[in-house]
């Protein structure tokens, strides 16, 4: 191995002088004798030999000096060892340990073994004439210097590479001109053809000369890299035909990507004219870029170089003729950025010439085909006419090609112009693109520029188009450029037309070392300016496209903008919406990641926005909480999308803000089933944040819209509306009298959601509440208000939860279940006060069509109840009804108090199945039963020991006192009729006794009579009633007593608060019914069965609460038949 980096020179050794010569054959013929004893002994070794090795160690020295004429003057040779061998060939001298140094004692080559096979005829001859050498395990450096030029050394793989000298700033490194350029490469090929037919070359006279199983180490000093390459392989073997040397050269290695080989025939004598065949394959970019000088291209590829090539050349190496043809394997390059797509090519070939005439490398075929692009290219490279002058480059287009897609499923681009002309002046280190240009039927585009690496790379070009589909301007916009919006368009830009674009790049060897970093140059360095028409694009995955769009944008090194003027979005043919004033940009391309901006102004249909904004990819960052089939209306407003771009980032990351209005706005089934119409809405959406306001009518009344929504949460909205009477007819809310007046009505809740939940609050302040249920009254002007909350159940129907009602002296508090049908399923009530003083708790549920009700408690209070039953409502109840009711204490009217009141019934529709009824006043018993008789109406009997008490707590007489209390009633259409007897009670305090006993018509009767009229006695009463629709009827009344009787029969309309009755007061009633007892005279004289012969007519009317008496005295001596008659004078006419 060398020592100080020595190389191997090609230059041809100086002649020898005559002197040398002749001590050379001297020493030639002392080896041979030696030789020729070898042979004598070589039987002698055969039994060793045959072991395949005979061991030659003693003649070392001799083999050395016979030797060391082949290797030339100045350099000299050692071996460590020598030994005799038997191969595939014969026999061959093994010499291991081989080093060969110059005339310093440098070495120049060094090897761990060498076969030798040496002319057997010169042997016995006398002289060593060696014809073959194999070299094993061959260390071969190829080393690229830093100022390009080439050294070789054998050997040297543990001997540091020289350090390169440091360049100073700023200082070029020299250049070749034209001229030294293809002197160096006509003196290298020239000095190949010596190495192989030379006369002084060593290896010239050898048939054969190789290296088996060594590596081939490519070595940029300037870059400090080194590429290795195993099981290098060389062999140089020569043939003589015609006369002529001829040299067959085979190089092969492994590299990192597989084998590759080189294969070439070197024609010719020395001093005469020459020719050279190469054939090679499997060499990569980067293997031709380091054997070429440079350590690494900007690009990384798997495609592999086939080569074959031709040429002759004068004797003293200037080209004669040379043609060649290089082809490209499948595969894909791409430029050292990470921003730069790879590109794949199919297949690929140059078919090259070179006329050295006028020094031109002439391309006559260049064809590339990758994919559906197709390029078929000629050109030519001139070397320049004088020192100094930069070389050309000219291509032009040989047929129509076309370039691919930048997409699948996209058309190309067809070119039937394609021209390039380009200056090289290496010594300046600058590349001038004067003109290339790209035309088809729908492509116009031109890029002039300069490229120089005087200090790095430096690149200034400037490309303009016009009238191109999208689908062209990124076929043809390079990656590096713009990457970002450029990578954005490829992935959502569909179509449309550049109508004109105009780019200019500036870009230094920093600007391009940040932009193989991902980071993007200064905003002055890159400038795209562009016109656009009808393009279509979607700016988030899953929604619409934006089709027609035009406008103009910009794009600088860090910054995207564009100014739309109009454009559309469908949601299904037909269903558009309109856009215009349209912004899209990217503020900050260098910024990670990276910020993305579109706005626009739309208007058109709300139902169209909703159906939009539906779908997968904007429903992450808008949210329609109405189903987009159920609204009608127009919008016009601004929207703008804010999102990032980058690794890692999903649409959850935009975010939509939006202001517009709509008209005419309509929901179907906003609440229920009712229709949400005539709305004016304003919507907002900011920072995630929905707000929708307006107002709009719902069940034909003025109604106010409130929604807000946060994020992914469900929205919730508020709607108020003051419900009248028709309103609550069309919402189906039909209680007739039992409600009327306005009711304001608020339900907040959520919103399009799957199960929905609102809270409820209703004002009845201005309401009337008349007894909708039993017991409850609120007249108007009145506190009352009620509220529950409401939410939908997985599996049908609705809960009611947190019911509160209060007013009208009531409370309520529980919570009810609806069925899928709103109707009522169950109900529980932990609070029910219909009076301040109840204490009840209620539970419902629904079996079938029947409602059972259990009701429990501590206190009720009656008095509520009592008024509603003697109030007739709009309708009749016809609901089906169990009801058991049970309470320790029961207040009624006339602070009567039932204790253990237990009350059952059973009612469908409006007949009665069964009833039944019992508690205690005090100590005497109240019960009540019903019976089903075979035929007829059901029959409710009543019996009391205690009739005064029962009659003041059911408020219908508060004077009696005691007394034995018999009914029974037939129920029917709603009402009951029936016989009602009283036996031995006391009428206590009477006012229509005390007035009727003061009278001037009627004082004598009192007197005779002696009527007390704080307390009077009565044996019996005896009447019969029909309470039916609020309307109390009486015919057949008698009391009676021994002193004083009475009749009664009339109305007492508790719908309208007023009485009417009349009667006749018989005086010493014992002695006077008598008359009315006889047959006929009785009826004539008496009146009839109930009254007698003296009798005074009397008649109550007015309200119920201030009723007036009014008695007519002269029916005291008319006939009791004439007292039918005349009853008595209304009661303006006086006593």
């Amino acid at each position: 191995m060398t020592e100080r980096g020595d190389t191997v020179s090609l230059r041809r050794p100086a002649r020898r002088k005559t002197k040398r010569r002749l001590s050379w054959r001297v020493a030639g013929a002392a080896l041979s004798f030696v030789l020729l004893s070898l042979v004598v002994f070589a039987g002698l070794g055969l039994y060793t030999f045959a072991g395949g090795r005979v061991d030659l160690e003693p003649l070392r020295p001799l083999a050395v000096s016979a030797l060391q004429d082949r290797i030339g003057a100045g350099r000299k040779l050692t071996i460590e060892g020598l030994a005799l061998e038997r191969d595939e060939r014969g026999l061959a001298l093994a010499l291991t340990g081989i080093a060969v140094r110059d005339g310093d004692g440098h070495k120049i080559l060094s090897a761990p073994k060498a076969d030798v096979h040496v002319s057997t005829a010169a042997l016995f001859a006398g002289a060593i004439e060696p014809n073959r050498v194999d070299i094993e395990d061959l260390q071969v450096q190829l080393r690229i210097l830093p100022d390009g030029g080439v050294d070789m050394s054998f050997g040297a793989d543990e001997t540091p590479a020289p350090d390169a000298p440091a360049p100073q700033a700023g200082a070029a490194a020299p250049a070749a001109p034209r001229g030294k350029i293809l002197a160096q490469i006509g003196h290298a090929i020239n000095n190949v053809f010596d190495l192989a037919s030379g006369r002084d070359s060593p290896i010239a006279q050898l048939d054969h000369f190789g290296v088996r199983r060594g590596r081939l180490a490519l070595i940029d000093l300037a870059a400090g890299q080194t590429r290795g390459f195993e099981n290098f392989a060389f062999a140089l073997d020569r043939k003589r035909a015609g006369g002529q040397g001829v040299a067959e050269v085979n190089v092969a290695a492994d590299g990192p990507n597989g084998r590759w080989r080189l294969r070439g025939d070197v024609r010719g004598a020395r001093d005469e004219p020459r020719a050279l065949t190469l054939e090679g394959g499997g060499f990569t970019i980067d293997e031709l870029a380091l054997a070429l000088g440079k350590a690494s291209l900007p690009v990384d590829s798997d495609i592999s170089l086939d080569l074959k090539a031709e040429a002759s050349f004068q004797a003293d190496g200037h080209v004669l003729d040379a043609h060649a043809r290089l082809g490209l394997s499948s595969g894909f390059w791409r430029y050292d950025d990470p921003d730069f797509a790879p590109t794949f090519i199919d297949e690929a070939f140059v078919a090259l010439r070179w006329e050295p005439g006028v020094h031109r490398l002439v391309v006559d075929q260049a064809q590339v085909f990758s994919g559906p692009t197709r390029l078929f290219l000629h050109g030519a490279v001139s070397a320049p006419a004088e020192p100094g002058d930069p070389w050309t480059i000219q291509f032009e287009q040989t047929e129509p090609g076309a370039i691919g897609p930048d997409r699948a499923n996209e058309k190309g681009i067809t070119l039937v112009g394609f021209t390039g002309d380009f200056s090289l002046d290496p010594q300046a280190k600058r590349l001038d693109v004067k003109r290339v240009e790209m035309r088809g039927p729908e492509l116009a585009a031109a890029m002039q520029g300069s490229i120089d690496w005087i200090d790095g790379p430096h690149v200034r070009l400037g490309i303009s188009m016009a009238k191109t589909p999208a689908a062209g301007v990124l076929a043809i916009w390079p990656n590096a450029f713009g990457a970002a919006p450029r990578g954005w368009l490829g992935d959502h830009l569909q179509g449309g037309i550049m109508e004109s674009l105009r780019l200019a790049v500036d870009l230094d060897d920093v600007d391009l070392r940040m932009m193989r970093a991902q980071i993007p140059p200064m905003d002055d360095r890159i400038l795209i300016d562009y016109t656009l028409k009808d393009v279509a694009f979607t700016f988030l995955e899953g929604a619409p496209a934006v089709t027609g769009l035009g406008g103009q944008g910009r794009t600088t090194g860090r910054a995207t903008h564009f100014t739309a003027t109009g454009g559309a979005m469908e949601s299904a043919p037909g269903h558009r919406i309109d856009l215009s004033d349209g912004q899209f940009s990217m503020p900050n391309i260098a910024a990670r990641p990276m910020p993305l901006n579109v706005a626009t102004r739309a208007r058109g249909h709300v139902d169209v926005l909703g159906e939009i904004l539906s779908r997968p990819g904007l429903e992450k960052v808008a949210n329609m909480p109405l189903d987009p089939k159920t609204i009608r209306g127009q919008f016009d407003g601004t929207f703008a999308y804010r999102t990032l771009i980058g690794p890692g980032v999903g649409p959850a990351e935009g975010a939509l803000d939006v202001s517009c209005k709509v008209e005419n706005f309509s929901a179907d089934r906003l609440l229920g089933k009712e229709k949400f119409d005539q709305g004016s809405l304003v919507v907002t959406v900011a920072d995630r944040a929905l707000k929708v306001t307006g107002t709009g009518k719902l069940f034909g009344v003025a109604a106010t819209l409130d929604v807000t929504q946060k994020g992914d949460e469900p929205a919730q909205g508020l709607i108020g509306f003051v419900m009248d009477e028709a309103a609550r007819a069309k919402a189906g809310i039909t209680l007739g009298n039992a409600l009327t007046g306005p009711m304001a009505v608020k339900i907040a809740g959520s919103v399009g959601g799957a199960r929905q939940q609102a809270q409820v609050e209703i004002d009845l302040a201005k309401a009337s509440l008349n007894y909708p249920i039993p017991g409850l009254y609120k007249p108007a002007g009145r506190p009352a208000k009620a509220s529950f909350a409401y939410r939908d159940e997985e599996r049908g129907g609705a809960a009611l939860d947190q019911i509160v009602f209060e007013g009208g002296g009531a409370s309520a508090r529980g919570a009810a279940q609806l069925g899928s049908d709103g109707g009522l399923v169950s109900a529980k009530f932990s609070q029910l006060k219909l009076s301040p003083g109840d204490s009840l708790q209620l539970e419902a549920s629904k079996a079938g069509e029947t409602l059972k009700i259990t009701a429990k408690g501590e206190s009720l209070d009656a008095r509520p109840f009592l008024k509603s039953f003697t109030r007739a409502g709009d309708r009749p109840d016809t609901a089906d009804i169990d009801l058991d009711l049970q309470t320790t204490v029961m207040s009624g009217a006339n602070r009567q108090i039932l204790s253990n009141a237990v009350l059952r019934l059973s009612k469908k529709g409006t007949n009665f199945r069964s009833l039944t009824f019992s508690g205690k006043l005090g100590d005497d018993l109240v019960e009540m039963s019903l019976s089903r008789p075979d035929t007829g109406p059901p029959l409710l009997k009543a019996t009391s020991t205690d009739a005064g008490g029962l009659l003041a707590f059911l408020d219908l007489y508060e004077h009696m006192e005691g007394g034995r209390l018999r009914a029974a009633f037939r129920l029917a259409n709603g009402g009951l009729a029936g016989p009602v007897d009283i036996d031995k009670f006391v009428l206590r305090g009477e006012p229509a006794i005390r007035s009727f006993a003061s009278a001037p018509a009627s004082e004598q009767f009192a007197a005779r009579a002696q009527l007390n009229t704080d307390m009077v006695a009565f044996s019996r009463l005896h009447a019969v009633i029909d309470n039916r629709d609020g309307v109390l009827r009486v015919r057949d009344g008698a009391i009676a007593s021994t002193n004083i009787g009475s009749t009664l029969e009339g109305v007492a309309d508790f719908n309208r608060d007023t009485l009417d009755f009349s009667g006749t007061f018989v005086p010493a009633y014992g002695v006077n019914n008598l008359f009315g007892q006889l047959p006929v005279v009785g009826l004539i004289l008496g009146g009839g069965d109930k009254e007698g012969l003296i009798g005074v007519n009397f008649r109550v009317t007015g309200r119920l609460g201030a009723p007036a008496l009014s008695v007519n005295p002269l029916s005291a001596i008319t006939p009791g038949i004439l007292r039918k008659v005349f009853g008595a004078f209304p009661t303006d006419v006086g006593n």
